[in-house]
């Protein structure tokens, strides 16, 4: 089960760690919060692959999750001349195999839904190589419905209260591009990172002209893992650049 040191929604807050005015928030995940797959995709118009390599794309199989991230980045506008990004810094144990991150967010009015890209001219992405063994599929994991808008559970959140959350894309490719990760901030468009580093530190950025309202960070895993693996994430919004 997913273990929440602090959540917007008002549980205790435990995790006294601040960067500038914010209160970091910790999130452990364990397998059984892998809950969606296994799947080749995941959301967007058209659906895309999770690997940033395209030829594997179609002959992979991954588990998912989505969680809150504590803070939204913003970009430039006409009213600001700085960027202010947000941190995650995960750390992973006994982690099988690939682990991929992804970012998700929206806002403006009516909502628009943005994405990161992960193949392609400005691909940008983090992805983490385990080398403990798989163990065994969750039971109770499925794979999303491919019928828009996609629905995902949030972990840590009670699905029958406010624990489901739409991504819609309602145009192809539109929302693509506009959020980033990044492991430099001053590199606002990304990169794409592959490392062995089972604790390391990204940055979620904007360049988009609106408002981010909430984000979501999706993790995804290539193989199912072990019972002993764990991912801790912490997040926050770190001051202007």
């Amino acid at each position: 089960m997913v273990i929440l040191q602090m959540t917007a929604g008002g549980t205790e807050q435990t995790d006294s760690d601040t960067v500038g005015t914010s209160v970091n928030q910790s999130v452990t995940l364990s397998k059984t919060d892998l809950r969606y797959g296994p799947q080749s995709w995941r959301p967007f118009l058209p659906p895309l692959g999770i690997d940033p390599d395209e030829t594997r794309q179609s002959e992979e199989t991954w588990y998912l999750a989505f969680f809150d991230l504590n803070g939204t980045p913003e970009g430039l506008t006409m009213y600001q001349n700085q960027i202010s990004p947000v941190k995650v810094t995960y750390q992973a144990q006994n982690l099988s195999g690939r682990m991929a991150f992804d970012v998700y967010g929206w806002g403006d009015s009516p909502r628009r839904y943005w994405t990161n890209r992960q193949t392609g001219f400005g691909a940008n992405g983090y992805m983490v190589l385990g080398g403990a063994e798989p163990g065994e599929t969750v039971a109770e994991a499925a794979p999303l419905s491919e019928t828009r808008p996609y629905q995902v559970i949030v972990a840590g959140r009670d699905p029958t209260i406010s624990g489901l959350v739409n991504l819609s894309f309602d145009r192809p490719w539109s929302g693509l591009d506009a959020l980033h990760i990044t492991a430099d901030p001053a590199v606002r468009k990304g990169q794409m990172t592959n490392t062995t580093a089972q604790k390391g530190s990204f940055y979620i950025t904007y360049t988009g002209g609106n408002e981010v309202d909430h984000t979501l960070l999706m993790v995804a895993v290539d193989r199912p893992q072990p019972d002993s693996f764990k991912l801790t994430i912490t997040s926050a919004p770190v001051e202007a650049l």
